[in-house]
């Protein structure tokens, strides 16, 4: 799917204020992503790969570049407290998280009880000069986004596990 949406080349894919993300520009930026997680973070298929933030491009983003190597997608929901948003990054054993500069502040007092999670990216830190304690900004991860830039090899299956959604009623714990 994400290979296919190049067709659209230069129309619009993304548009969040006055940023815009052609097809093109989003499937590079997605790619590069995927080359970054398999090279410098050891993402490997089946591994778990966590998204809590808004709906930010930077979320597409992460979105289509962990799926391409064959991570499982743990989209968390944005309205979790810290203590939500731990108790699903340890449940899924989530070892890689995306998340934005609010989703940061509330995760990052139950960061060290998080052993399991190796990264954390975040996109539109408050501070975009100095990356805040115990994360590296999602723009500086990803670096300069080149134009001939494919996807990493991955061997996936129609029957791999793809993502885990969390759902829950008024009370109790998300399953």
């Amino acid at each position: 799917v994400l290979e296919s949406s190049r067709i659209f080349d230069g129309r619009d894919f993304l548009v969040f204020e006055d940023d815009h993300y052609s097809f093109d520009a989003h499937f590079r930026a997605a790619a590069t992503l995927a080359h970054r997680l398999v090279e410098d973070f050891g993402v490997v298929k089946g591994e778990r790969v966590a998204i809590a933030m808004r709906n930010y491009p930077e979320w597409s983003i992460a979105f289509w570049a962990a799926a391409a190597v064959g991570a499982v997608l743990v989209p968390l929901n944005a309205w979790w407290t810290g203590a939500e948003l731990e108790y699903g990054l340890e449940d899924s054993g989530a070892t890689v998280v995306f998340v934005d500069q609010e989703r940061l502040d509330r995760l990052r007092p139950h960061l060290a009880n998080l052993p399991k999670v190796r990264a954390v990216i975040v996109a539109r830190a408050a501070d975009r000069a100095t990356p805040p304690a115990g994360a590296r900004h999602f723009d500086a991860v990803v670096g300069r986004v080149e134009d001939e830039v494919e996807l990493p090899p991955a061997e996936i299956d129609p029957e791999d596990d793809a993502t885990i959604f969390y759902t829950s009623g008024t009370t109790g714990r998300s399953k």
